[in-house]
């Protein structure tokens, strides 16, 4: 039992179903596109890939014809889900099939080649008859130097995997990287080797970065997109596709995208929180309205602007609650107040009828804290005072707001409950 409390209140927002639907449905959707996306920058990657080493056959092998056709890499809008999901099997299809079509076309061009060598050989064989020693010697020296040069560009091959095996961008796409790699395995020189090797690590660290610097990007943007809210206020639809494209790695998240998002998503928590206020002021008049209590007029800028409101059980004709909303604060204090014409003496039997007064409201609070945690508006209590420590205060009939059926039954009604709780129990 306590008298006069004070509590912390909070708000929690209940989303209406269709509203929470539409959220779900749309992280759904943001969650499917990005991951689309990412098969298709993955798919892409090997294509170019494939696209490369096609090349280099036909650039190796001029005289053969390499039957492979590379399909185009010329991805469709971004958010379309449906034209994304074709699009990413035409690639996933040919690049599941490409390495078994490489590697007979390198052997047919492989072939060809060792065919036309070795009808070459032949003939040359066939006009020149014997030669000089030193001929032959210089021919020897000449094959043990390739050899030596094949041993260098294998273990240069090696290190390049182990450097490349660090990139964590799957569709890191670099001219320069793809001419550093060239030269690395290609250059004579090892202390040149070395060099490119040292700029190689530093590209592939920067790709990284930038990766890592997109990545985070793209989580920002989800999270503004979900604050405007599923669907966005018309205002914002605009701003909704570009964050949707960004959250996709559709687009940039430029400085201009992100204040814009940052003002559009103040602006609508600005708008829920008000909603939610205003709303706040009706969960606190249907609460007390099912619990029983008469509750005069409560604005509906209770908990925007501040102010007190004031309710009472039946037969309390004489008393009531008041509640004082302080909104800075987050704070709403409770007090039983006793209603008077003027100054008034407290009596004995008048302190027996505010404890009695007061101990029914105790008695009742915790119920009608239940009630409105349970229609979205919590109450934390911060202190409690003992009941009957602290005088019940008086307010002045003159500036009480006008209860329901109040000017009819107000005399007749306190008289009735006055008796009541002064009447002696028997023993």
């Amino acid at each position: 039992m306590s008298g006069p409390k004070c509590a912390s209140y909070r708000l929690h927002a209940r989303r209406d179903a269709e509203r929470e639907r539409q959220r779900e449905a749309n992280l759904v959707r943001q969650a499917e596109l990005l991951a689309l996306n990412a098969r298709c920058d993955g798919a892409e990657a090997d294509i170019e890939q494939i696209s490369r080493l096609v090349e280099g056959l036909r650039v190796r092998f001029p005289g053969d014809q390499i039957p492979l056709t590379v399909p185009p890499t010329n991805r469709p809008d971004r958010l379309n889900r449906s034209a994304l999901r074709s699009y990413l099997q035409e690639l996933e299809t040919f690049v599941a099939s490409a390495p078994n079509a490489l590697e007979d076309a390198a052997k047919q061009a492989i072939s060809n080649t060792d065919f036309r060598q070795a009808v070459k050989s032949t003939a040359k064989v066939a006009r020149v008859v014997g030669g000089t020693a030193e001929e032959v010697l210089n021919a020897y020296a000449a094959g043990i130097a390739r050899v030596s040069e094949r041993g260098d560009v294998d273990n240069r091959k090696k290190v390049l995997e182990r450097l490349l095996s660090r990139n964590r961008v799957k569709d890191l796409k670099s001219t320069t990287l793809s001419r550093l790699s060239e030269s690395y395995l290609s250059t004579e020189s090892q202390a040149s080797a070395d060099a490119i090797g040292v700029e190689i690590r530093l590209q592939i660290q920067r790709a990284n970065e930038r990766e890592e610097s997109h990545k985070a990007n793209r989580i920002e943007a989800a999270s503004l997109l979900d604050q405007l809210g599923s669907p966005a206020p018309s205002k914002w639809a605009s701003l909704a596709r570009e964050l949707e494209l960004t959250a996709a790695g559709g687009c940039e998240f430029t400085d201009s995208i992100r204040g814009a998002a940052l003002q559009a998503t103040a602006e609508v928590k600005s708008e829920l929180d008000k909603a939610e206020k205003l709303r706040a002021a009706d969960i606190l008049t249907r609460s007390l309205s099912d619990l029983g209590y008469e509750v005069a007029e409560i604005s509906n800028t209770l908990f925007l602007q501040g102010g007190a409101v004031y309710f009472r059980r039946p037969g309390w004709d004489k008393y009531c609650v008041q509640m004082l909303v302080r909104p800075a604060e987050d704070t709403a204090n409770f007090n039983v107040v006793r209603i008077s014409e003027g100054e008034e003496n407290t009596t004995d039997d008048t302190a027996k009828v505010d404890a009695a007064i007061e101990t029914e409201w105790c008695t009742h609070f915790g119920q009608l804290i239940g009630d409105l945690d349970a229609k979205g508006l919590t109450l934390e209590m911060r202190r409690e005072t003992p009941a009957g420590k602290l005088p019940i205060p008086l307010a002045r009939k003159r500036d009480m707001p006008k209860f329901p059926g109040e000017a009819t039954s107000r005399g007749r009604r306190g008289d009735a409950l006055t008796q009541a709780h002064l009447r002696p129990h028997k023993s």
